[in-house]
């Protein structure tokens, strides 16, 4: 208790030296906990399931890449004949449940009766779903979630039994979920998946989850998977052939994407608070160096070099845990801003959360901080000689030993920040090609509308008049320049694809399928390369006619034109124009084969989108339409509308949560190492004062001194940066796997960051060069 009064009396001596050290932790600490709260819920908080590792996720790979569904073939052989797991399909919807008298539209989801039981979930209230209701005919049945319990229905515990409306259906509740139980989409409730049977000409295509029984382990089942499916090769159709299992737990099915720019991030703040820790250090060891008269005195009045030891370690641990408190409460603001930077990038928010983990490992890296940096000047405190430190004049600043440590220190702290610099510069410069992709149409002013007609008040015939009126009301509501239907929207995927082969009989080829009706080129702002869009005469009673994107019209005709040529699918299809490359997934990904046909020749559909160009603000359009569609149907619930400049900005948010973030802590670390240049010049200078008058008594002008100084600042700088480039080009592959259109060696980024760092570095030498410059040399020669 003693020592810890006079550590406290020792910094409360020190404000400035004190305030500064916990600013400087508190900063780093913070950030690193607000990435552990991030990690830590996303990558390593295992999925609250019972045994979540036992849960896997099954889909079949073509040509490499992860279609992350399964066939409808594959899934009944898997179902049929696979021992090492019992399976479960399932899929995304959404419905009109009628709430208080009102349509609403509310997420759902379809699945098989053995869903609940791969989730480990037992029902709040009621029971899960049997056997027989997840086939056609049964009568429809629901379990609902906890909050739409709660929310809609005030806990009534008499819910189970209860029937409400369901897309004009009346269905039974059998049973309500718990409220930790969580799925994809934040589903609300949950119908069975009546799963159709098999057809010759139709594929069907499912989401498949699966609980590994005892014994089995995932290898066995990749085998066991790998060898049924190679049974149904001979039978495939060509397209079709060549397709491989992939099993993955369910944690790297959902956030297997996030995981490496996560980790990376973090590792980024680990490094920043490394740089920290040689900030603080640098401080307290010149503060441990200017008490080395204290030290000796103790030493010479008895104390053991462990007191001292025990003393400075004490003082740093105190300095540690401030920093920590004030981390810990940063970390709180710091979580929030990264979350609202990008909730796609982060993932599973409604999990970030802090818990007793969080709080364990602030406390664990505050103390670990403490002691690293604790380290050095409880070593100079501990191996003092107290004749000489009692003979040394006041203003030396340590021995030669110690003024290479912190020479080293600085020079570490100028590479790591070189390194994060380095990497938040080729993220940047991904962020800046991928923001730059031109996405083929004009966002501004667009926005789309999903309305979904509900079986069995609509049917595919039915559903085309509605869609009609519905195109030509919003085409009158004020400020309206265009509108359409599509059935799905730019950089949201599409809804089917299929393939093709050319008239000369050339190898198929996968090709994406998007309906559209009339204006929609037009209304989506897309360029009309050559010959003319879909427009009312494309009726169902006329020639089938199709337009193609650049990327299949070259990929078909190359060097001729694509207009009057025919293309195969379910029939023939003429080419009646050529549009621009329209990008349908992400913009990082080239725009595929694109085939654009008929609304109204391929089959009308009661799931489309209304999209719509407009000149006045999108909020009163976006209310002028929900008006519209319930005049329409009054049970239908409100569209859900997309802005498209949102989703362009949206497809670029991953990349920039990372940049951001890397800039914040490279930004960070490059201020902390610049300023440890500065404190190490001006304790250089602080020592060298006597000679320094010296050296002007004797004829030196300013310039001299000046470059004296500067040439020292150079060396840690040159030092600094070169170690920091060997660490950036060692380190390439850690960001390789996030860059678009960049080399993680980018020649740019390499030049420019050494540029910019050692400008700044060298300006933080030119103010302690200033002053040596202007020393007074009778006032220097009387310093001791």
């Amino acid at each position: 208790m003693s020592d810890l009064r006079y550590a406290l009396r020792a910094l409360r001596s020190r404000p400035g030296f004190t305030l500064a050290a916990i600013l400087t932790l508190g900063l780093c600490l913070g950030a690193n906990t607000a990435m552990f709260t991030i990690v830590n819920a996303v990558v390593l908080r295992p999925l609250p399931y019972p045994s979540p590792d036992r849960i896997v996720s099954l889909s079949l790979a073509s040509r490499g890449i992860d279609e992350e569904v399964v066939d409808d073939a594959d899934y009944f052989a898997w179902l049929a004949n696979a021992k090492s797991v019992s399976l479960a399909a399932h899929t995304r919807s959404s419905g009109a449940v009628m709430l208080n008298g009102t349509a609403e539209e509310i997420a759902g989801m379809e699945v098989t009766a053995p869903y609940f039981a791969v989730f480990g979930v037992r029902p709040l209230l009621g029971r899960a779903f049997t056997a027989d209701e997840d086939r056609p005919g049964a009568l429809p049945v629901v379990v609902i979630a906890e909050r739409l319990w709660r929310r809609a229905f005030a806990s009534d515990s008499a819910i189970v039994s209860r029937t409400i409306t369901i897309d004009g259906v009346p269905t039974t509740v059998v049973g309500v979920l718990p409220q930790w139980f969580t799925t994809l989409g934040h589903a609300e409730y949950w119908r069975p998946y009546h799963l159709p049977p098999t057809r010759d000409s139709v594929t069907y295509f499912y989401d498949v989850v699966g609980r590994l029984r005892d014994g089995a382990s995932l290898d066995a089942l990749r085998s066991e998977l790998a060898t049924i499916t190679s049974r149904l090769e001979v039978g495939r159709r060509r397209m079709d052939r060549g397709r491989v299992p992939v099993v993955m737990t369910l944690h790297e099915r959902r956030y297997g994407d996030r995981r490496t720019p996560l980790l990376l991030l973090f590792g980024a703040v680990g490094v920043l608070l490394l740089v920290a820790c040689a900030n603080v250090a640098n401080l307290a060891l010149a503060r441990a160096v200017g008490r080395q008269r204290e030290f000796a005195v103790r030493l010479a009045l008895g104390a053991a070099p462990w007191r001292l030891v025990r003393a400075t370690l004490y003082e740093s641990l105190l300095v540690s845990v401030a920093g920590g408190a004030l981390g810990l409460a940063l970390s709180w603001a710091a979580v929030v801003y990264f979350v609202r930077l990008s909730p796609a990038a982060v993932g599973n928010v409604e999990r970030i959360r802090a818990d007793w983990g969080v709080l364990g490992f602030t406390f664990v890296v505050a103390a670990a901080t403490g002691v690293i940096f604790g380290l050095i000047p409880a070593a100079v405190a501990s191996r003092q000689d107290p004749q000489r430190a009692l003979s040394a004049t006041p203003r030396s600043t340590g021995t030669v030993r110690q003024q290479i440590v912190r020479r080293v220190l600085v020079v570490g702290q100028l590479a790591t920040a070189f390194v994060l610099l380095s990497a938040a510069g080729v993220v940047a410069r991904t962020f800046a090609h991928v923001a730059s992709v031109n996405p083929g149409f004009r966002p501004e002013g667009l926005v789309g509308a999903r309305v979904r007609l509900p079986a069995p008040q609509y049917t595919d015939t039915s559903a085309g008049p509605f869609f009609d009126q519905l195109v030509a009301r919003v085409r009158r509501v004020p400020g309206v320049t265009a509108a359409t239907l599509v059935d799905a929207l730019p950089l949201a995927g599409v809804r089917s694809s299929s393939m093709l082969t050319d008239t000369l009989g050339r190898d198929s080829l996968r090709y994406d399928v998007v309906g559209v009706a009339p204006d929609y080129f037009r209304t989506l702002g897309a360029a009309m390369i050559q010959g003319r869009p879909i427009d009312e005469t494309d009726g169902m009673n006329s020639a089938r006619v199709a337009v193609v994107n650049i990327a299949l019209a070259r990929l078909l005709f190359p060097g001729t034109s694509a207009i009057g040529r025919t293309i195969s699918r379910d029939g023939a299809m003429t080419v009646v124009g050529v549009v621009g490359n329209v990008l349908h997934w992400d913009l990082d990904k080239a725009a595929g084969p694109t085939v654009y046909v008929p609304i109204a020749q391929d089959g009308a559909s009661r799931y489309l989108h209304l999209m719509v160009r407009t000149s006045r603000p999108l909020p009163a359009v976006e209310s002028a339409m929900t008006q519209i569609v319930r005049s329409i149907d009054p049970a239908l619930p409100p569209p859900v509308f997309t802005k498209m400049e949102a989703a362009v900005a949206e497809s670029v948010a991953p990349r920039k949560f990372t940049f951001v973030l890397l800039g914040i802590f490279a930004t960070i670390a490059a201020t902390l190492a610049v300023l440890g240049l500065y404190g190490v010049l001006s304790n250089v200078v602080a020592d060298r004062t006597r000679e320094i008058g010296i050296r002007t008594v004797l004829g030196a002008d300013r310039a001299r001194v000046v470059r004296l100084i500067v040439r020292q600042g150079a060396v840690l700088v040159v030092a600094g940066l070169a170690a920091g480039l060997a660490g950036s080009v060692a380190l390439t592959r850690v960001v390789a796997s996030l860059l678009y259109g960049v080399s993680a060696r980018d020649p740019l980024t390499l030049a420019t960051v050494p540029l910019l760092l050692g400008a700044v570095a060298m300006l933080a030498t030119l103010v302690p060069a200033w002053r040596a410059a202007r020393v007074d040399p009778v006032v220097a020669l009387r310093t001791d």
